[in-house]
């Protein structure tokens, strides 16, 4: 989760631009030196005044006060179901048809979020379909749903959601259009440095059976296998049942009940998803310590660190992301030696998935700069731990105040995503509400207490990929263990692929 609120110039200029010019005054004399003060620091149990920490967003224009809007929970029995939040300002509305994961396939992650907008069903593809109505439309997909966003005007939006169904029931993919989606697929392995870090790393953290172990699309060997009648089946196994329609915008609770009436509509009478083997929650083993896959030819270094944080519908929520807000501050100040940046584009992430959750530390180090960079991580983490540090940090934790939650939950876009956020974790519709209760609550000593709890070595996954293997004794020197070689892509593996 992200939250940062920043003035933007132009508002500033306008502000300056409406004061009216003042005539000269005498200079005043000049002020004695002062010398300054040390920065205060974080002390745990230390008496923290809401006014000497907390972040101020601007005030909110009191002629228009702003809440929390409601969302309105529809559904079918034994069908479909919607939620919604209603905004009448513009004709138009934003949402998304999901469809929860019953099931991990190729197949089926080739047919949701690689061919669903190629489908035909009585007509033309489900993708000109959309066009035709004006519809934008595109498709995200995860570890837990798969969705098909559209913006479109809300006059158009029961035949939006009635083509998508039509597609998710009866839409068929001939072997041309299969073939572009397998190669468009395709083309996407192995992936970027970065993507492959950390698809490194969650199959570090989820071994064995668990659901989140086989990344999306699986293998380039699986995506580039599947045929049409395969995705025919993986189509077969869905029902009404597993499709949820999240809705803001110029819509009503009417609106929405005939949407879901034409979604079961698509299917036969009391068609029902099949489901596939339960996944495990707790199956996970995670491997603690270092990975190294060494890759000589590469020109710098990615690193992915993770700890396990708490679930989002804990009550430590709160202070999880008020930490992450100071790990990342901390980690865009770390210099080297020479003065250059220790850790290039760094990313601190909360990934929250329905059944992990873990923070995650991504950056680029130069060849050479990898036991040196995990060093000042680790330094960092301890201190965040200890309570040290400048007080500043922790004061910057809270811009995710109410300006935070205003910005997230303004227009129609904004409040569909953040539907499909809430719906993919299985947040209840309150979840918000008692979030934003706690954020206000919170206080400095509760963040370190987070981190004195969760900033643990022995909890840390480190991985590294890139030109380190030189630097494996140092890494061990760190006291995370013995750096444990990831082997890289076996021939027969590269065989199976062809």
């Amino acid at each position: 989760m992200r939250a940062f609120l920043c003035l933007a110039p132009m508002v500033l200029a306008a502000c300056a631009a409406s004061v009216a010019p003042l005539s000269a005054v005498p200079a005043p004399a000049p002020a004695a030196p002062v010398s300054a003060a040390p920065a205060p620091t974080i002390v745990l149990g230390a008496d923290l005044v809401d006014a000497d920490l907390r972040y101020r967003p601007p005030a909110l224009d009191p002629a228009r006060p702003w809440a929390l809007p409601r969302e309105e929970d529809l559904g079918l029995p034994g069908g479909p179901r919607a939620r919604l939040f209603e905004r009448h300002e513009l004709p138009v509305v934003y949402g998304f048809v999901t469809v929860q994961r019953r099931e991990r396939s190729p197949a089926t992650d080739m047919w949701l979020c690689g061919a669903l907008l190629d489908a035909a069903g009585k007509g033309r593809p489900l993708r000109e379909e959309l066009a035709a109505l004006g519809a934008t439309s595109w498709l995200s997909c995860n570890d837990d749903i798969f969705s098909v966003g559209l913006e479109v005007l809300a006059s158009r939006i029961e035949p939006a959601v009635a083509a998508v169904a039509g597609a998710l029931a009866g839409g068929v993919v001939s072997e041309e259009r299969l073939a572009k989606v397998r190669e468009r697929v395709a083309s996407s392995f192995p992936g970027t440095p970065r993507s492959r870090v950390v698809r490194i790393l969650h199959e570090q953290l989820f071994t064995g059976k668990h659901g989140y172990h086989v990344p999306l699309f699986g293998s380039r060997a699986e995506v580039e296998k599947v045929t049409p009648a395969e995705v025919d089946k993986a189509r077969a196994r869905l029902g009404p049942d597993a499709v949820t329609l999240l809705l803001a915008g110029d819509v009503t609770p009417l609106a929405a009940r005939g949407m879901l009436e034409r979604v079961a509509a698509a299917w036969p009478a009391r068609a029902r998803s099949a489901s596939g083997p339960a996944r495990p929650r707790d199956d996970s083993k995670p491997v603690h310590g270092v990975l190294l896959l060494d890759e000589p030819e590469a020109k710098e270094v990615e690193i992915a660190v993770s700890l396990p944080i708490p679930p989002s519908d804990s009550g430590e929520t709160a202070a999880v992301i008020a930490l992450a807000n100071v790990i990342r501050r901390r980690v865009i100040r770390l210099e080297a030696a020479d003065g250059t940046k220790q850790w290039a584009d760094p990313a601190v992430d909360l990934d929250r998935l329905t059944h992990a959750s873990v923070l995650k530390i991504l950056g680029r180090v130069p060849r050479g700069g990898v036991s040196g960079a995990v060093g000042a991580l680790l330094e960092v983490l301890e201190k965040i731990g200890a309570g040290e540090g400048p007080a500043a940090d922790f004061a910057e934790s809270y811009n995710i105040m109410e300006g935070w939650f205003a910005e997230r939950f303004d227009g129609g876009s904004r409040l569909a995503r953040r539907l499909d956020y809430r719906a993919s974790l299985g947040l209840a519709a309150d979840h918000d509400e008692r979030l934003r209760a706690a954020i206000a609550a919170l206080r400095p000593p509760r963040v370190v207490e987070a981190a004195k709890k969760h900033l643990r070595r022995d909890a840390l996954t480190v991985v590294v990929l890139g030109p380190a293997a030189a630097e494996t004794a140092a890494l061990e020197r760190l006291g995370l263990g013995k750096v444990i070689p990831i082997p890289p892509a076996t021939p027969a593996k590269k065989e199976s692929a062809k």
